[in-house]
């Protein structure tokens, strides 16, 4: 697979090549909360998050950007706190997958999804290089989807699955 520079919408994408070619750095950015109620985000440079073992470690090459996000900044009611991550839907790159996890996926693998920070887990946004996903619930991308596309799905497909179960 070609994840090399590409020219789209005016912009290039992954004009590196892929990190899971290399060894997993031991720092990432990252956007989080400054302060509850605000100011908003700023980068920062975070740690590596520990991979549970029912988990998958994601490269991240897109992200979504849901309402939620501006609520979990502006609301009263927001479970976010300062310094948690944010964000929740993804599409990357697996680079490593925690040993409980039971569906096939690999280090290189294309995927997407979603993930949501919460006081248990405040690393667990996705507004980062490297991002905590649950395995189990984590979607393959298809060749012919691009990351962008594919980072557009999670909350969207986990929705459509609620309303259907219910």
């Amino acid at each position: 697979k070609d994840y090399g520079p590409t020219f789209r919408n005016g912009a290039f994408i992954n004009i590196l090549p892929p990190l899971y070619l290399f060894s997993s750095p031991s720092k990432m950015q990252a956007i989080q909360l400054e302060a509850k109620g605000g100011p908003a985000v700023f980068i920062t440079d975070r740690p590596l998050p520990t991979l549970p073992s029912d988990c998958l470690l994601v490269k991240t090459i897109a992200v979504g950007l849901n309402p939620h996000e501006l609520l979990d900044i502006d609301a009263p009611w927001s479970i976010s706190d300062a310094g948690d991550l944010l964000g929740c839907d993804y599409a990357g790159i697996v680079e490593e997958v925690g040993s409980a996890v039971t569906r096939n996926f690999n280090k290189g693998d294309r995927v997407c999804g979603c993930t949501r920070p919460n006081p248990l887990q405040p690393d667990w946004g996705t507004f980062a290089e490297y991002i905590i996903v649950v395995g189990d619930v984590q979607l393959h991308i298809p060749d012919e989807m691009s990351f962008e596309d594919a980072a557009s799905l999670g909350v969207s497909v986990l929705t459509a699955g609620a309303v259907l179960v219910c």
